[in-house]
């Protein structure tokens, strides 16, 4: 399913990524909960110390897949291209 333009405007970053590249995305709403990403997915990420509605990560794998990234109510589906 797409991303919602609710879900767009309120998660600011790439929807399509490419594998081993970091990403930085941001929540543009009020800081009222915490980020979660999906947990069975090859996934490095860190939320920036000064500013935790920043969060950036990194699908660690040369294959390509999709997952979730969610800050409280809103979920944005990251899908990752193939390297090649």
């Amino acid at each position: 399913m797409p991303n919602t333009m609710e879900t767009e405007i309120f998660i600011e970053g790439e929807t399509f990524i490419k594998c081993k590249k970091t990403y930085m995305y941001k929540y543009k709403g009020i800081n009222n909960s915490k980020w979660t990403v999906q947990k069975d997915r090859p996934i490095r990420y860190s939320i920036d110390e000064d500013d935790p509605l920043t969060i950036y990560l990194m699908w660690d794998s040369s294959y390509s897949g999709e997952f979730d990234l969610s800050y409280g109510n809103f979920t944005k589906k990251i899908v990752v291209e193939s390297l090649f």
